[in-house]
């Protein structure tokens, strides 16, 4: 069974409800935690040629998932606030295990609103109208030895909550002592990209 589909007439993607889940909890790691930076509370979805997206990003920690699919598709790319987010994680979180399987959720782009559909669930949103930062570019850093290199552990560790594979571990690409760090995660469905910034040796 296809992953996603594309509506003939209308901006709309379907997902399946555990795809989407593992998507925007994973980008929920890295967003963000306060209202006061809009741009950054929240998580950030488009999807073009096959490829469907999520981002986040608190300055420190970046992250992306993406997810390839047969079908050439287009979705404008939009920002969903963080709460938001987690309201639909909630209605996700709620559905029997049996069920993700099988069952598929709805993402509608309307002018200025963005609907999701999970079953008897239905979440009317209004996008977040603020600029997230570029950060494609963040992830071509030529690979280097170090000799040492100073991290957060908290930030460290909440790679840790990206879903993953049953057996999968972090992977660790070091480009120079004070340039970011790239993290690869495993994943059946999703490619994984995460890229934290070293911290200052005192």
């Amino acid at each position: 069974m296809e992953t996603i589909t594309k509506s003939q007439v209308m901006q709309e993607i379907t997902v399946n409800a555990a795809i989407l889940r593992d998507l925007f909890t994973g980008a929920s790691v890295c967003a963000h935690s306060k209202n006061d930076l809009p741009s950054l509370n929240g998580v950030q979805i488009s999807a073009a040629g096959g490829v469907l997206s999520v981002r986040a990003t608190d300055r420190y920690r970046l992250i992306t998932g993406e997810l390839t699919v047969d079908d050439l598709m287009l979705f404008d790319t939009v920002l969903i606030s963080l709460d938001d987010v987690k309201r639909v994680l909630t209605s996700l979180k709620a559905l029997p295990k049996r069920s993700y399987r099988e069952q598929l959720v709805t993402i509608t782009r309307a002018g200025d609103l963005l609907t999701i559909v999970n079953g008897s669930d239905t979440f009317t949103l209004a996008p977040v109208d603020a600029g997230f930062p570029a950060t494609s570019h963040l992830y071509d850093q030529e690979l280097a030895a170090v000799d040492k290199i100073a991290v957060s552990a908290e930030f460290l560790a909440a790679f840790n909550k990206v879903p993953t594979t049953s057996s999968a571990t972090l992977t660790l690409k070091f480009s120079g002592d004070r340039k970011p760090i790239l993290v690869d995660i495993a994943h059946d469905s999703i490619t994984w990209r995460g890229l934290l910034m070293p911290q200052r040796i005192i």
